[in-house]
């Protein structure tokens, strides 16, 4: 489902959602990001940058996601009416020199519920790339670390009574090149797709992950 939901979101649309429009500029960075619509789907631009580096590559990318759902939107009102997508926008990370954008979409297409899914972006700005998984879990050993955190985290919030499978959280899915995450000032962030670990109605499983266990000897 999650692939046919990927490839549906090309052609698919969306119902108009407002932000509203506000600017922000965490301590610390030299980057100043403001909220925009187009045609009513939300996306981040950044408007003020020490860091001159792709930075209009950069804004493109970020458009690109509202640009394409309110494209697929019309595609999809002549389909159905009944039919939509709603999107949200969260700036995640603005510090020294790196920025994490992620965007959060529920689409319905009929049947008993819809589909969540989510695109984050993760930028170096002082060479204006993506940060990648991959290149932060580099090595077996950081990635094996990585994981054995993450089972442990879920494992905790199990005992605790969280509403997770019993018989994956042991063993969940951890695939570098494909799972979404987010920076933080002392790690990382990843997240687990509704089914993943968890039921539909828990949405996405968000587990901090600390360089300190990630880099542990």
């Amino acid at each position: 489902m999650k692939k046919v939901y990927r490839i549906t979101m090309g052609f698919l649309a969306l119902i108009l959602l407002f932000l509203p429009l506000h600017v922000g500029h965490a301590a610390g960075t030299a980057v100043s990001v403001k909220n925009y619509t187009y045609k009513g789907y939300p996306y981040i631009q950044i408007v003020k940058s020490n860091y001159t580096t792709n930075t209009d590559a950069i804004n493109k990318v970020l458009k690109w996601h509202a640009v394409n759902n309110a494209q697929a939107s019309e595609n999809m009102k002549k389909e159905d009416d009944f039919h939509s997508i709603t999107s949200k926008v969260q700036l995640y990370y603005n510090k020294d020199g790196k920025l994490s954008v992620g965007y959060y979409d529920y689409m319905y297409a009929g049947g008993a519920h819809g589909m969540y899914d989510t695109t984050i972006f993760n930028y170096d700005l002082t060479t204006g790339k993506q940060i990648s998984l991959k290149s932060i879990l580099n090595t077996d050993e950081k990635k094996s670390k990585a994981k054995k955190y993450a089972v442990y985290v879920l494992n905790a919030k199990y005992k605790k009574g969280a509403n997770l499978f019993e018989d994956v959280i042991n063993d969940p899915p951890f695939d570098v090149s494909k799972m979404p995450f987010y920076l933080r000032d002392s790690g990382i962030t990843v997240r687990f797709y509704p089914y993943d670990v968890a039921p539909f109605s828990e949405g996405f499983v968000d587990i901090t992950i600390p360089y300190s266990e990630i880099n542990k000897k």
